[in-house]
């Protein structure tokens, strides 16, 4: 079973908006919803959280996978950073689930570790998708065992009264 959000890619090809937006998504790679890094920090302006989100969005682009352009929100207390960029495919392919890896993977913990006392988290449509997915995959043995074993549970109670 493989669940996702619907996006313009389940929309009919035949529909003039989805042939504009692949056309814009040929000018402008990346998909339609962004992937976002979460960042958590004693303050997430301090010039090494800075000196690192370079880091990031240098090393994000060098992947070939994620594309600018690059945002940095931080809230009120300074004491969380969400930064969003663009992520290679459709948002819900294979391409993006690779991106998605390549960014958890490879491209943030070791940015992550330069930093004391940081906690990180990718998220997003394509994380949502990918996370809830592989949840599922985990947790799906188990819901055939309750199911198959209540239902034997209930045919043998059943025969056991007849």
């Amino acid at each position: 079973m493989h669940t996702k959000l619907p996006s313009f890619t389940d929309l009919p090809k035949s529909l003039s908006i989805v042939r504009t937006y692949e056309d814009v998504q040929a000018a402008f790679p990346g998909s339609q919803t962004p992937v976002e890094l979460v960042v958590k920090g004693p303050n997430v302006t301090a010039w090494s959280y800075r000196k690192s989100y370079d880091e990031l969005r240098q090393g994000a682009t060098a992947t070939g996978e994620l594309f600018p352009p690059f945002h940095v929100f931080v809230n009120k207390d300074k004491t969380v950073a969400r930064v969003e960029f663009a992520i290679a495919g459709s948002g819900d392919d294979a391409t993006s689930i690779h991106a998605l890896k390549t960014l958890r993977n490879d491209v943030v913990p070791p940015i992550a570790k330069q930093l004391t006392g940081v906690e990180w988290a990718v998220t997003g449509q394509t994380a949502g998708t990918y996370d809830f997915n592989q949840r599922m995959k985990q947790r799906l043995p188990i819901v055939f065992a309750f199911v198959l074993g209540l239902a034997f549970l209930l045919m043998l109670l059943t025969s056991a009264r007849s």
